[in-house]
């Protein structure tokens, strides 16, 4: 356990074979990084990392997980969250630069589910590579792109993303959520639902939306004029018959 530190110096742990790490109560230099193989465990809680926003990094410093391994992280600053083969990683009430996803490691010849559930945070860039990933964000912000190469399912619940991109085969629903631009290529699909009254989930394919938005003002308007030439007619019946 890292406890109540502050490290200003380059930090790699390396975590293998069903172990745990719990980092809490921390400050740590930007280069540093834990990484969890063989079904090992992270648990970072109340821990700040240094983060430098605008820099593309070839080096991912913060936590990494791979395998079957597994990391929570909450209340937290982290400049990197990378998630591969079949490893698991939650993040709750966090900020974090990065969350980079590969369900498949180069080299490995078959296909994992990489996962991640993102629960009021903050992201800059979510960046699903190959393979096949799992993503789940509720009640969150990505601040600059959301970019899913491979396969992925991913889901965004009362959430904001700044910009959109779908490639190959990905499946993204937006559940009350808003998404300031959505770009889609080869066979992804990009959903959007909104919860109504009376009628509960009501999902639509996004490229609808614009011409609903324009429909809805017209149906309006036309169930108004329809309206007023139905009372106008009665008024003029009503009159005719009381002379």
């Amino acid at each position: 356990m890292i406890s109540k530190s502050q490290t200003s110096f380059r930090c790699k742990f390396l975590v293998y074979n069903d172990a745990e790490v719990n980092i809490t109560h921390s400050e740590l230099q930007r280069r540093w990084e834990i990484v969890a193989y063989n079904n090992s465990a992270i648990h970072v809680n109340n821990t700040t990392q240094q983060i430098i926003y605008g820099v593309d990094n070839a080096h991912l410093n913060g936590v990494l997980t791979y395998d079957t391994s597994t990391a929570e992280i909450e209340n937290s600053t982290i400049e990197n969250v990378f998630v591969s083969d079949n490893s698991t990683v939650s993040i709750r009430n966090s900020v974090v630069k990065q969350v980079r996803m590969e369900g498949r490691r180069s080299g490995s010849a078959h296909a994992d589910n990489a996962t991640v559930d993102i629960i009021c945070s903050t992201v800059e860039y979510i960046n699903a590579l190959d393979g096949v990933s799992t993503l789940y964000v509720e009640d969150s912000a990505v601040t600059w792109r959301a970019n899913f190469l491979a396969s992925s399912s991913v889901q965004f619940i009362r959430s904001l993303i700044a910009e959109l991109i779908a490639q190959r085969n990905t499946n993204i629903m937006l559940i009350d959520s808003y998404a300031g631009s959505i770009e889609t290529h080869d066979e992804s699909t990009v959903f959007v639902g909104w919860h109504l009254p009376l009628f509960g989930l009501v999902t639509m394919h996004y490229t609808l939306v614009p011409i609903i938005q324009l429909a809805i003002p017209i149906a309006i308007i036309a169930i108004v004029l329809t309206l007023l030439v139905i009372l106008r007619k009665k008024r003029s019946a009503r009159i005719r018959f009381i002379t």
